[in-house]
């Protein structure tokens, strides 16, 4: 087994609980602003200090520690916003165990984790009023509902999510917004209730339950500790420092670990400003008007966006200038002379002009993209992670860049690659091993067992090596892996990786059919957008397009070994099923693929090169 550590290249300061980072960053950074955010696009933009957050969470937290409750679960199910964070920090930090929950989950999803969560209090946004009713008529436990939205002028009406406030078959269920708990925790802790303020945290206790996205199989309870989360900040911090008053567009959910973690308790850690995004379509407005130095993203949002500022280059004749300046800039800056953001500046305008750092995760992106940004002054930065991790594992840095890998372990972080080889580029298992480890699934012992080594390793489930550099690369996951009939193995995430570079395809899925001579057929599916097909290709047939995709698709098989060519392929126009990270959910959109060609009386060899429609 190959093994390494990451090492740390910044210093960090100790703290073994948020709340204890907290007042540490309240006393550092006092009336800094820690949040930049409006109630709706268009209101006034509202600011909230790194102290008045600190007082509203010890008045919230005092509240929630005064209700009679038993289980002391409670549940996050909003949109980003000042109230997310607020309730999360309230609960974690002494009211009881954190919940998050993914805002876009149906709602019988959402009710079933709550059961399965056991949860008492519900904590839900403006956009997730009918989601909490149904919650409210179907699980009797929940005895409070608090509206997220702090401070926004809500009429009663606006937040309140059933008629008398009582569940269907339950107990009556209290409805309070977050202005009601600062007004009751303010008037406690005046009063010299200290349950909350002066509790005695548990490190090592289970503070934050996460349900996993689910890409391959049904949720698991991920049980992280305080310990978990702050040794993931400080390792964090050992490789991406922050300078006090930077600001980051918060743009991923941050029921995520990655934009939990990474993110918003990073930035409060950092003495950053956390600037909420008013929604997609506001983005560039946002990065604009803030001038954002910092984000946390998937791939697909700076893929949307290189795409676009490769659309404007052209259409304004400055791409050829451009392609030709990137290399001497390039070679200038590994001189010791960094010109790229002076040469490349109002490329730069155009997404604020402060941008200088991205971190990727979740899924792969193009080394091209990853080079064109850092040519043009940005350090952008792949980065891997796991729920179960806290979530990061490894990190691109400006001390270990290797574009196209995810970059060394962060310090005090171990790597290994589970190999009976010890040279470098070997394949195998990934397996991590840290203080950011999570305590195990809740209520699963065997899948813990499953996941977690008797000496504290994490098997991740994702393949991949290690280069000269000790940089980690990923080639794929163990699950989605094709097994084939003569046993060589083939990696979806790497065929996916070439299907994506035709033009128009916007997204790909690859998996192994079984055919009926038993063998194991290699087929895709490739997701069209026809505003980047060629322009002679936009209006054509759905033939004249099926047989262009036929040669491009052959051209991509020429690239790889014979055993790894795609046998079969479909096309769509519509969205693949995905998490809210952006990932696709292979075993839903391979039923939904089953279910077409069962409706169709196709097999995959018939409806090669057809289009899919739901």
């Amino acid at each position: 087994m190959q093994t390494t550590t990451g090492q740390r290249h910044h210093a960090a300061r100790s703290f073994s609980t948020l709340i204890e980072m907290l007042r540490q960053s309240a006393d550092l950074y006092g009336d800094a602003p820690a949040f930049l955010f409006r109630n709706r696009p268009g209101d006034p933009v509202q600011t909230r200090s790194y102290r008045t957050f600190l007082s509203d969470a010890e008045a919230v937290g005092t509240a929630l520690s005064g209700l009679p409750l038993q289980q002391r679960r409670m549940a996050i199910l909003g949109d980003n916003g000042y109230g997310w964070a607020l309730a999360f920090h309230a609960v974690i930090n002494g009211a009881g165990v954190v919940v998050p929950l993914d805002k876009q989950l149906p709602d019988l999803e959402v009710q079933r984790l709550i059961e399965r969560g056991r949860v008492d209090v519900l904590f839900f946004g403006r956009q997730q009023r009918s989601v909490a009713r149904t919650v409210l008529d179907c699980c009797p436990r929940i005895a409070y509902a608090i509206c997220l939205h702090e401070a926004d002028g809500s009429a009663p009406g606006d937040v309140a999510v059933a008629d008398g406030g009582a569940a269907a078959d339950g107990p009556p269920c209290t409805q309070l917004t977050l202005n009601d708990l600062i007004r009751q925790g303010q008037k406690r802790l005046a009063q010299g209730d200290r349950a909350f303020v002066g509790a005695a945290i548990d490190p090592h206790a289970l503070a934050s339950l996460l349900y996993t996205s689910g890409t391959t199989a049904q949720p698991k309870g991920v049980m992280l500790s305080q310990e978990n989360l702050c040794s993931n900040i400080q390792s964090i911090s050992g490789i991406l420092p922050i300078r006090p008053g930077e600001k980051l567009l918060s743009i991923l959910p941050m029921h995520h670990t990655f934009e939990n973690t990474a993110g918003l308790n990073y930035l409060l850690y950092c003495g950053g400003c956390i600037c909420f995004n008013d929604g997609l379509r506001y983005f560039m407005k946002n990065m604009q008007e803030w001038q954002i130095e910092v984000m946390i993203a998937v791939p697909l949002l700076f893929e949307n966006v290189y795409r676009k500022m490769q659309e404007n280059l052209a259409a304004s004749g400055k791409d050829l200038l451009v392609r030709v300046l990137r290399p001497p800039a390039r070679v200038l800056r590994y001189g010791g002379i960094d010109l790229r953001r002076r040469l490349f500046g109002r490329i730069l305008a155009a997404m604020g002009g402060h941008l200088r750092l991205v971190v990727v995760g979740a899924a792969a992106i193009d080394p091209e993209i990853t080079q064109t940004f850092n040519d043009f002054g940005i350090d952008f930065f792949m980065g891997y992670g796991l729920t179960e991790a806290s979530p990061v594992i490894a990190c691109c840095h400006r001390n270990n860049h290797v574009i196209g890998s995810v970059g060394p372990p962060l310090p005090e972080i171990d790597v290994a690659i589970d190999t009976d080889s010890d040279q470098p580029g070997a394949i195998g298992e990934i397996l991590t091993r840290s203080r950011s480890v999570m305590l195990g699934y809740e209520d699963s012992p065997e899948e813990t067992a499953a996941i977690l080594t008797p000496d504290g390793w994490l098997r991740t489930g994702d393949m991949g090596y290690l280069d000269k550099t000790g940089s980690l690369h990923i080639t794929g996951r163990i699950k989605s892996m094709i097994v084939l009939a003569n046993g060589k193995k083939a990696f979806p995430e790497e065929i996916e990786a070439l299907l994506l570079q035709i033009e128009g395809v916007a997204s790909a899925m690859v998996w192994g059919d079984e055919s009926a001579t038993d063998a194991v057929d290699i087929c895709a599916l490739l997701q069209i957008d026809r505003a980047l097909l060629p322009e002679a290709l936009a209006a054509q047939t759905e033939e004249a397009l099926s047989a262009w995709l036929a040669e491009h698709v052959k051209a991509v098989n020429r690239s790889m070994p014979v055993y790894k060519s795609i046998r079969w392929f479909l096309y769509t126009e519509e969205d693949l099923v995905r998490t809210t990270t952006m990932k696709i959910r292979r075993q839903p959109q391979l039923e939904r693929i089953q279910q077409w060609l069962s409706r169709q009386n196709l097999t995959m060899r018939q409806a090669c090169g057809c289009l899919m429609r739901s």
